[in-house]
């Protein structure tokens, strides 16, 4: 059950008995996980803040007249937005930063909202921040229902804009909570609407159908970490080996692109660049992708390189291994002493031998193991072993894997 804590106001509130209205004439502030709760219209006079996970939380509607709900870091607001109606909140960390909601669920839609400072890689755990060509804020977005056919307005200042952003090629990201794996484009680029008021800017855009997860939005310009527009990325793997391709519907000339990957989703590295020119479609194959880098999941995304150097990232795509016999195999240190591994992947639990041979043919060592699914690596007693040049083979019982030579000194 939701623990309700003490609300501080800095006088006293009044609360129509008429109407069942809560009606608000100063500051007021909720924090420690409070919730200021009316089964009926929030009316505010002055400024609200919610912190430390504070709630201001209306059935029917909550109206800032003018002034705004300071949603921090942690705060949130929850409203509904009646079907086929625009709606405008009046939350953020200041007047200039609000959101605008209409959907055509056919019944009223309750919405939990807050607007961040700053906007990050990834906004579920405020991973590394984005610090040019973007707006520094971040909008949030719940529905506590499913909402059909939602749009979203999202408003923002001059003052917020960072580095390099360019209202001409402004674009809105989403990032969706246990779906996304990235910042996903939403519409086009083009230029912000100027509202002739403060806020100064906005960007309008269709959010579709949303379940009930927390959709994440930001605002971006070409060139800003904010995805790419105009490409289709994708990558499919085999049981070694990931296949990636893309292909660019904005054929520029001079554009270069940059393949990167990841094993955490998180630190990319750069595995391929192309700078090929007046291409459409682009193909790379990273072999023994997942043996390389001792994982069964790998991550990759696309970096695109204008010829003005302007960039911007596509989304990012997950890859598992699929499953296989094993394969993949390798063995360190070579030469060996006293104890060598053999490194490889396998599809399933199993049972395998492993087998060494000297020069004249004689098997010398036949150990079985137990082999799990995934990668691994087994370690090799051959300190019994004479000093010269052995055949290993990996023996499961479907088929002979693999043979290779080890040398022990």
């Amino acid at each position: 059950m939701k623990k309700v804590y003490t609300i501080i106001f800095s006088s006293l509130f009044l609360l129509s008995q008429t109407t069942a209205q809560l009606y608000i004439n100063t500051d007021v502030y909720v924090q420690n996980g409070g919730v200021l709760f009316a089964q009926d219209t929030i009316q505010l006079a002055n400024t609200a803040v919610v912190a430390t996970q504070g709630i201001i939380q209306s059935t029917k509607g909550i109206n800032t007249n003018g002034h705004f709900i300071n949603t921090g870091t942690t705060g949130f607001i929850i409203s509904p937005v009646a079907n086929n109606v625009a709606k405008i909140f009046d939350i953020g960390t200041t007047l200039n930063n609000k959101i605008q909601l209409q959907h055509t669920t056919g019944s009223t839609v309750t919405y939990q909202m807050a607007v961040r400072d700053n906007i990050y890689n990834n906004p579920t755990i405020n991973n590394i921040q984005i610090i040019s060509k973007v707006v520094g804020k971040t909008w949030m977005v719940q529905p506590l229902t499913s909402s059909t056919n939602t749009n979203a307005t999202l408003y923002w200042d001059a003052a917020t804009e960072l580095t390099g952003f360019t209202r001409a090629t402004s674009a809105v990201s989403k990032w969706i909570t246990g779906t996304s794996l990235g910042w996903s484009i939403v519409g086009p680029y083009a230029a912000a609407t100027n509202t002739g008021s403060t806020p100064s800017y906005s960007r309008a855009v269709s959010l579709g159908n949303l379940s009930m997860a927390n959709v994440f939005l930001g605002v971006g310009s070409k060139g800003s970490a904010l995805p790419v527009e105009g490409l289709i990325f994708d990558a499919v793997a085999n049981t070694t080996d990931v296949f990636v391709n893309w292909k660019d519907i904005e054929v520029l000339n001079g554009k270069i692109f940059e393949l990167e990957r990841s094993i955490d989703g998180v630190n990319f590295t750069n595995i391929y660049t192309t700078n090929n020119v007046l291409l459409e479609d682009y193909n790379y194959t990273d072999s023994k992708a997942f043996f390389n880098n001792n994982s069964e999941v790998l991550f990759y995304r696309l970096k695109e390189i204008d010829n003005n150097g302007l960039y911007t990232f596509s989304d990012i795509k997950r890859v598992v291994a699929k499953s296989a016999n094993v394969n993949s195999i390798s063995i360190y240190p070579n030469p060996a002493e006293s104890l060598f591994y053999i490194k490889l992947y396998s599809e399933k639990t199993s049972e395998a031998s492993i087998i060494l041979y000297d020069v004249t043919g004689k098997k010398v060592l036949n150990n079985t193991i137990s082999l799990y699914k995934g990668l691994q690596n087994i370690p090799v007693n051959s300190s019994q072993l004479a000093k010269g040049i052995y055949e290993i083979s990996i023996v499961t019982g479907e088929k002979n894997i693999t043979t290779q030579k080890i040398i022990i000194q």
